[in-house]
């Protein structure tokens, strides 16, 4: 997880410098979409941001989506990036 926690500090001075007054992370383990949703419910998160890879439809069907999933799930607003 070390590279994970190194890629999300970076990320968070990045957006610190662009003035996000509050910025909060978490690297864990196991089912992607399963983790996001929980650490939401865990911290009572408004929103998740999340990014998504524009797969296919097909693509997207066969493989499967991380923020489909979490979108459909979490019962909460997100909002999915292309």
């Amino acid at each position: 997880m070390f590279v994970a926690e190194q890629i999300l500090g970076a990320a968070r001075e990045r957006a610190k410098t662009g003035g996000v007054a509050e910025v909060r992370t978490h690297v864990s383990k196991g089912d992607p979409a399963g983790a996001i949703i929980a650490q939401a419910k865990r911290r009572r998160s408004d929103l998740i941001v999340l990014g998504t890879r524009g797969l296919s439809k097909t693509k997207g069907m066969l493989l499967g989506s991380v923020s489909g999933k979490v979108a459909n799930l979490c019962g909460m607003n997100c909002l999915i990036i292309r």
